[in-house]
């Protein structure tokens, strides 16, 4: 695992070749060295323990994780691409707590990884964790304003759906003091502003629970005041 994460390429075939080095082999969390490789995107290393060696690219770590989830968090689009178009890696899979390579993607803003899993191989945006956040609300969690604008724009994702507690993708984003994110929802898709959670909190207790009432409130109160004319 040393020489995949390294990118040594010539030291892997070495070891699988010459010394017979099991590449299905887990370390305590249950990852292989494929999902090293996947994970800093040495491409050459993936592809060899996939192609040459014939590792299960669906294989899964102890907490339900695949090396095409690793690869899409960190934004290596070629190791990403390579996992789905070339080994048919399943974009649609969950971890263990749900959550896709789609969401992990949009949580840290790999716009250029959210294009690709939803335009060319037909990502589930609408789909849900355990907790009930879809692709939309991890991303509005971030901050990530591009990534938001695409799942609304482009893929039609409800910015009104709701979680297990109630809460919609305002509330995560009024809550991180996403003023951007906040700004696009409110003005331009238009998201529930008077929308409530489980318990009864809506996005402007949000703004004060968490100090930034006075941006938030001017920018939601502003919004709808321009929406009545």
């Amino acid at each position: 695992m040393v020489a995949a994460t390294g990118g040594h390429i010539d030291v892997v075939r070495f070891l699988v070749i010459d010394c017979g080095a099991d590449m299905n082999t887990k370390d305590d969390y249950g990852r292989t060295a494929l999902m090293v490789a996947a994970t800093v995107g040495h491409i050459e290393v993936v592809r060899f323990l996939v192609i040459d060696c014939g590792v299960d690219v669906n294989t899964k770590d102890n907490f339900g994780g695949t090396a095409l989830m690793v690869a899409a968090t960190k934004a290596h689009i070629d190791v990403v691409r390579f996992l789905v178009i070339g080994c048919g890696a399943d974009v649609n899979t969950k971890d263990n707590s749900g959550g896709t390579a789609l969401m992990k993607a949009a949580r840290s803003g790999q716009i250029d990884v959210v294009r690709f899993l939803v335009n060319d191989c037909g990502a589930d945006v609408n789909t849900m964790d355990t907790n009930g956040k879809t692709a939309l609300m991890q991303a509005a969690e971030g901050g990530q304003i591009e990534v938001v604008r695409f799942l609304v724009n482009d893929c039609g994702a409800d910015v009104n759906t709701k979680d297990n507690d109630g809460g919609t993708a305002l509330m995560m984003a009024v809550t991180g003091g996403h003023i951007e994110v906040v700004r696009f929802l409110v003005s331009d898709c238009p998201a529930n502003v008077s929308a409530k959670n489980e318990n009864g909190y809506s996005a402007t207790r949000f703004a004060a629970d968490h100090g930034y009432y006075a941006i938030v409130i001017h920018q939601l109160y502003s919004t709808v005041r321009s929406r009545v004319g």
